[in-house]
């Protein structure tokens, strides 16, 4: 699982006999692999990729990605990241919901959430060739980075901006690879994770 080309991992509340506890998954299309801890603390991947253990992480595949929310406990795997898109989209909205008077704000999602969507669809999109792929991904990436780096005065804007300013290496795996996708619908949607809780 440590040498592959990408890795999605998800985790969500679990209720085992009314208790709470945490499923967490971890998936590609040659790996399904579930851990269900009473946690959901950065512990949780370092024990389940055993972090710390020099010999482990050698064996990583340096350009593997694991397409992940931006739950901080992901960053300690040693390996390239690629935040979902449509966690990001939901970030987008809470955004807006937080200050809705923000005319600012309404033209910042009003600009950005169609390009989060049109990267998504993008990914999906089994049907182009690599040629046209890559240039329309390349074509998005310049939008998203013209907004996230413009000048704003609204703080939830700004906040916003932070996210993307702050690890600019984390959002745009899927724009050189293809087979990365820029949203984790592999594990939410693809039968994986949610499928097996019920």
């Amino acid at each position: 699982m440590i040498k592959d080309e990408y890795l999605h991992a998800d985790e969500t509340v679990w209720y085992n006999n009314g208790h709470r506890e945490y499923a967490w998954g971890f998936f590609n299309h040659n790996y399904v692999y579930f851990v269900f801890p009473d946690s959901r603390a950065g512990k949780v991947v370092k024990d389940v990729f055993h972090i710390g253990n020099l010999k482990t992480v050698a064996l990583f595949n340096p350009d593997m990605v694991l397409v992940h929310d931006r739950h901080a406990a992901y960053a300690s795997i040693p390996v390239k990241h690629q935040i979902c898109y449509g966690h990001l989209k939901c970030d987008l909205i809470k955004m807006l919901e937080f200050d809705p008077d923000s005319i600012e704000a309404q033209r910042f999602v009003d600009v950005l959430k169609p390009l989060l969507v049109k990267a998504m669809h993008l990914c999906a999109n089994k049907n182009i060739s690599d040629e046209e792929y890559y240039l329309a991904a390349n074509k998005i990436k310049k939008r998203i980075l013209n907004i996230v780096n413009a000048p704003a005065s609204d703080g939830g804007v700004q906040g916003y901006q932070y996210i993307w300013r702050s690890h600019p290496e984390n959002f745009f795996q899927w724009v050189e690879n293809r087979n990365v996708r820029c949203e984790n619908n592999f594990a939410l949607c693809g039968g994986y994770f949610y499928p097996h809780l019920l």
